[in-house]
């Protein structure tokens, strides 16, 4: 579609993207289960590297500034790399569902962020959804030490610092995306991300074994899946729709995020969710809910 689509192709690639990535975390678990994280995260990532490369030949880099070009290599390293690295690390010390819950906060903590850039005070609604988000996410991680699944307060921090290094990628790349253009924006941040990993991983971990094993058919189908639509496509369709669609509105969409997360874990993880993770996460959509505009008006950018 082209910039000036106002139809219902915005908010289908927005449902596809948080549909997506609501899948992630319950994939990535699942997928630790039979390899490392460097592995997965090297394997992962040197797929996304390759389709992205191949993107990258196709878009046109005349006319970009060496600013512009420096400021989308920093947003792929804050947004794709470092949350990336951040969250993966986080899942081997949590169950998927309560790091889809962490994760469920980026709509608080997103709209923080723009309030801070555009200089503007938090308002008392504010700051009650910031700390009952907290309060929530707090419960749900109780909730998980008491069924004795493997979580500590490290991957929390983990967890809460990847969902801010997303929200701070989701707020400057609205400028970006309107002045690159979605689809190049997305292709050069995530070749750049990509490429961050690989390398990182590669340069650090010193196990053959562990950066190529032999991975099983299904596990092989799970990197495909996270490599292809969980981060390529899901992050190309973000993108797309954030040329269409205002702030407040993708940032609402974020909240399926935790609940495909939570029944996603709990259907293919066999992840327990009892009364006290339940009323955690009901904390958390509340906090969201506070959190968001009254208005949720329609934007378009050209």
């Amino acid at each position: 579609m082209n910039d000036k689509d106002t139809g219902s192709g915005p908010m289908t690639a927005l449902t596809s993207s948080v549909f997506l990535w609501g899948l992630t975390p319950v994939a990535t678990k699942f997928a630790l289960t039979y390899t490392s994280a460097n592995s997965l995260l090297f394997s992962r990532f040197l797929l996304t590297l390759v389709f992205g490369s191949i993107l990258l030949k196709k878009v046109h880099l005349h006319g970009l500034t060496p600013r512009l070009i420096a400021g989308t290599f920093l947003l792929g390293i804050c947004g794709v790399a470092i949350y990336q690295l951040l969250i993966t690390s986080a899942l081997e010390r949590m169950p998927a569902s309560e790091a889809g819950i962490i994760l469920g906060l980026e709509p608080i903590l997103i709209q923080v962020i723009m309030l801070a850039h555009q200089r503007q005070r938090l308002t008392l609604r504010n700051i009650v959804a910031l700390f009952l988000g907290l309060g929530g996410v707090i419960v749900v991680s109780l909730a998980g030490t008491k069924q004795g699944i493997s979580s500590n307060l490290l991957g929390v921090a983990l967890a809460l610092l990847s969902a801010i290094c997303w929200s701070i990628y989701v707020v400057a790349s609205r400028n970006y995306t309107k002045v690159i253009g979605a689809f190049r924006y997305s292709v050069m941040s995530l070749t750049f991300g990509s490429l961050c990993i690989a390398a990182f991983v590669f340069t650090t971990d010193s196990s053959p074994n562990r950066i190529v094993p032999t991975h099983p058919a299904v596990l092989l189908a799970t990197i495909a899946f996270l490599s292809l639509f969980a981060t390529l496509g899901a992050l190309m369709a973000w993108n797309y729709a954030a040329k269409f669609v205002s702030p407040q509105l993708q940032g609402a969409t974020l909240y399926a995020i935790p609940l495909i997360s939570c029944f996603g874990g709990a259907l293919f993880l066999n992840e327990h969710l009892d009364s006290m993770f339940l009323i955690g996460v009901s904390a958390v959509l509340l906090s969201i809910h506070l959190s968001r505009s009254k208005t949720h008006q329609r934007r378009s950018f050209t």
